[in-house]
C-alpha cells in the first residue's frame, strides 16, 4: 500500500513539474520582480473565480485589497511598457545615427 500512487498523484506531480518549469523561464526571460507580479495577479484572479464560480464570500477588506493588487499590477505593466517602448526609440536613434556617419 505504501508504494501505490493513484494516477491523479502522477497527473499533479507532472503539472506541479511543468508550473516550476514555466516559472523558471519567466523569472530567465524576464525579471523576477515581473514574475512576483504576475503571481500576485494570479492570486487576485483566482481569489475572483473562487467567487464567481464556487460562490465564496469576500469580506469588503479582501475586496479593496485585490482591487489594489489588480491595480497596482496594471500600472505596473504599464510603466514597464512605457519604459521598453523608450528603450526602443533610444536604440532605433542610434541605429540610425551610426547609418549616417
Amino acid at each position: 500500500h505504501y508504494y501505490r500512487t493513484s494516477p491523479l498523484s502522477l497527473i499533479t506531480s507532472f503539472v506541479g513539474f511543468f508550473i516550476n518549469i514555466a516559472a523558471f523561464l519567466n523569472i530567465k526571460y524576464t525579471t523576477p520582480l515581473t514574475h512576483m507580479v504576475a503571481g500576485c495577479v494570479k492570486a487576485a484572479v483566482q481569489s475572483y473565480l473562487g467567487v464567481l464560480l464556487f460562490g465564496d464570500v469576500m469580506s469588503p477588506i479582501n475586496v479593496i485589497g485585490t482591487v489594489i493588487t489588480l491595480g497596482g499590477s496594471f500600472m505596473y505593466s504599464l510603466i514597464k511598457y512605457w519604459d521598453m517602448q523608450a528603450k526602443d526609440e533610444e536604440r532605433k536613434k542610434q541605429e540610425e545615427s551610426k547609418k549616417e556617419e
